[in-house]
């Protein structure tokens, strides 16, 4: 082998080792004492909703959530049904109302990780930009559920594939 094939086969080296040590983020939904039940690559701009019933008013609840630049949760607009006890309704953020729901928008509140208690009761569900994650199944009542940005390196999510579930 000569010099020059030498470099070349250092550079490959060297830049498959900078990349693979690059950061990738992915969100990820798993029971709190276990498994994952939801996994997709995440990048800024990336969002999603969870869709609830509303408790106390008993209407649907459509909280959506994006991330940012510095991959991080943020919970940027709710839209009710309904407005009462329990559900926000301008403090933070402003309010508008659009074909019969009554919208907050301008949120960007931060959540670290999005703890989630469904019950098979209610209909819930968590919703992606190609997948739909219901938590509302008997098998999910009353676990806790979490959401969360997570940060490894493009070697270590090897395997890992968008939507993987368990």
């Amino acid at each position: 082998m000569g010099a020059l094939s030498l470099f070349i086969a250092g550079m490959v080296a060297v830049y498959g080792i900078v990349w693979g040590l690059t950061p990738a983020y992915f969100l990820e939904v798993r029971l709190a004492e276990g498994p994952v039940l939801y996994r997709v690559k995440a990048q800024p701009g990336t969002v999603f909703a969870y869709h609830y019933r509303h408790s106390v008013e008993k209407t649907a609840v459509y909280e959506r959530y994006r991330v940012t630049g510095d991959h991080r949760i943020v919970l940027y607009e709710t839209e009710a049904s309904s407005l009462g006890a329990g559900l926000p309704y301008g403090a933070d953020g402003r309010f508008t109302t659009g074909n019969g729901t009554f919208i907050l928008t301008g949120l960007d509140k931060p959540v670290d990780v999005l703890r989630l208690k469904p019950t098979a009761l209610s209909p819930c569900a968590l919703v992606f930009e190609n997948y739909r994650l219901d938590l509302d199944r008997p098998e999910l009542d009353g676990r806790s559920v979490e959401v969360q940005m997570i940060k490894t390196t493009r070697f270590s999510s090897r395997g890992w594939t968008d939507g993987a579930r368990s």
